[in-house]
C-alpha cells in the first residue's frame, strides 16, 4: 500500500517536534466546512449524503489541492 502524500505540516513550528495537523487534513477540513455550510438540510443528519461519503469526498478535494500545489510551485 502506498503512502498518502499529506503535504507536510499545515502550521510548522521550529519549537515543537510534533507538527500537528497536516496540510491534507487542513484542506479536507476546509472542504468539509464548505460542504456543510452549503447544505439545505440539517447538517447533523447524515442520511441524505452519508457522513462517510462526505468525508471521503473532502479528502478527495484535499488530495487534488496537494497535487495542484505541486504543479504550481516554482
Amino acid at each position: 500500500m502506498s503512502e498518502i502524500e499529506d503535504g507536510g505540516s499545515a502550521f510548522p513550528s521550529e519549537y515543537y517536534a510534533e507538527q500537528g495537523m497536516s496540510i491534507r487534513d487542513y484542506f479536507a477540513a476546509a472542504a468539509l466546512q464548505g460542504f456543510l455550510a452549503g447544505r439545505n438540510i440539517n447538517a447533523l443528519d447524515c442520511s441524505f449524503y452519508t457522513c462517510e461519503k462526505a468525508a471521503k469526498s473532502c479528502y478527495g478535494y484535499a488530495d487534488a489541492m496537494i497535487e495542484a500545489r505541486k504543479e504550481t510551485k516554482p
